[in-house]
């Protein structure tokens, strides 16, 4: 009597951290989340572009992924769905823009990389991405988990300047993804907190509209950054996500 056939092979979930993030970005989801599913963070080393971060990405894993990206890590998963649909299982989108870099954008990024290379790289983190990273009600110090706080600085600065720029360049110079939003077949998550003032709900809402099998999620006292500022809630709604996918 044969042996019955070998079960297919579960996808990787493939973790994208957002500029200025690493591992730690989603070290909570991921070690939720390993029981069940091979989990890897990509590393963008020094890419200055968001094609080749993909195209890093999809050569740190071999076979299927689920790519789960954050901000700038959104756009990461677009373009990997881009360059490798052959390879997406399904999609999850945090807090991310899909859209190209507005001028006003462009020109606040060119401030921040000027304020970075000349030595106020840490403050610039502190008083300026860290603020707006967190949610309204979680503005003043005393509101959030200073941990959280603290993480987001030591990710910053662990990276450094050169990774700054590095990341700065790919934003500004990233494609426009949306008319990409009517090619995804597979099952996809739109996520972001509810407080986001960088990549708002709405915008979300309409991603989430030119997806067929898009499924939609607002996280509630959560600003730009979920997966740290609410984290137990970010992993129940991937969790949930991941338990009602039914795979090849």
């Amino acid at each position: 009597m044969s042996a019955p056939p070998a079960p297919f092979p579960c996808p990787t979930l493939l973790f994208l951290p957002g500029t200025l993030c690493d591992a730690r970005l989603w070290k909570a989801q991921q070690q939720a989340l390993s029981a069940q599913w091979p989990c890897a963070v990509v590393d963008y080393e020094f890419a200055d572009s968001i094609s080749a971060m993909a195209t890093n990405a999809l050569a740190q894993i071999t076979g299927l992924v689920i790519p789960i990206g954050l901000s700038m890590g959104g756009m990461v998963a677009l373009e990997i769905w881009r360059q490798a649909a052959e390879r997406v299982a399904a999609i999850a989108l945090f807090d991310t823009d899909c859209g190209a870099d507005t001028i006003a954008r462009r020109m606040n990024r060119d401030t921040q990389i000027l304020s970075a290379v000349h030595g106020e790289f840490h403050e610039m983190v502190k008083t300026q991405l860290v603020p707006a990273y967190f949610s309204i009600e979680h503005a003043t110090d005393g509101a959030v988990n200073q941990s959280q706080r603290k993480t987001v600085v030591a990710m910053a600065l662990d990276l450094g300047v050169a990774a700054f720029a590095a990341q700065i360049t790919a934003l500004a110079t990233r494609a426009d993804s949306w008319p990409l939003l009517d090619t995804i077949r597979v099952p996809t998550l739109i996520a972001c907190g509810a407080n986001d003032r960088i990549c708002p709900p709405e915008s979300h809402r309409r991603m989430a509209a030119l997806i067929s099998r898009a499924t939609f999620m607002e996280i509630s006292g959560a600003g730009h950054m979920p997966p740290l500022e609410q984290a137990d809630t970010t992993t129940l709604v991937l969790q949930k996500w991941l338990d009602g996918l039914t795979l090849p």
